[in-house]
């Protein structure tokens, strides 16, 4: 009996290293990684903007061996924000990616073709989880931007201000016809005259003749 109670003892003793030897690991396990999502902010100014026009951006990965997210390529209708992510890390260290805007060639749109490059770096903590800390620069720049923004422009059509120049034509050919007008009247009035003189000189001549 003795030393069956022996070897019941030193099963659960056994177990219970296992156990606790499992524990932490899964624990670990669960720590041992971190995630990541980036932000972008498409801008566009100018006046009467079309609606339904889309914008894209790509991110790419620098660093090799870099996690990517799902979908390196995002797009939206119209300005506002799209995201790269989740992007999740299982080690630590610094990734860097670079993201531009996809442009095309429609009619009075000037796009940002300047891209960004975007430093994630993961660190672990003094209880032993992964964080990140992100950062954004201008490619060839050195300073940190305050966000990563796409600023397009749109140059709407000027409209063509004809009003003024349309009435002054008009009042030009008005004035002409006016004045054309009355001296038309005084040649049918000298026509007039000079029609009942002759008319006088004949009576009066045909008088004459008879006497």
């Amino acid at each position: 009996m003795k030393a069956k109670k022996r070897k019941v003892w030193q099963w659960a003793t056994l177990l219970f290293l296992l156990l606790g030897l499992l524990m932490p690991v899964r624990a670990e396990a669960a720590q041992n990684s971190c995630t990541v999502t980036i932000p972008v902010q498409i801008e566009v100014s100018g006046g009467h903007i079309p609606g339904g026009k889309t914008y894209m951006a790509t991110l790419s990965a620098v660093t090799k061996d870099a996690p990517l997210p799902a979908e390196t390529i995002r797009q939206r209708e119209g300005a506002g924000e799209l995201k790269f992510g989740p992007i999740t890390y299982t080690r630590t260290g610094e990734y860097q990616y670079r993201i531009s805007q996809n442009t095309d060639s429609a009619e009075r749109f000037t796009y940002d073709r300047e891209a960004y490059l975007v430093t994630v770096q993961v660190t672990r903590t003094e209880n032993g989880t992964l964080e990140t800390n992100l950062w954004a620069k201008r490619e060839g720049k050195t300073e940190k931007a305050d966000g990563i923004r796409f600023k397009n422009q749109y140059d709407a059509p000027k409209s063509q201000n004809s009003g003024s120049s349309g009435s002054g034509s008009h009042q030009s050919s008005v004035r002409p016809v006016q004045t054309g007008d009355a001296a038309n009247i005084a040649v049918w009035l000298l026509a007039a005259v000079l029609a009942a003189g002759v008319i006088v000189l004949i009576v009066i001549g045909k008088k004459n003749r008879n006497p």
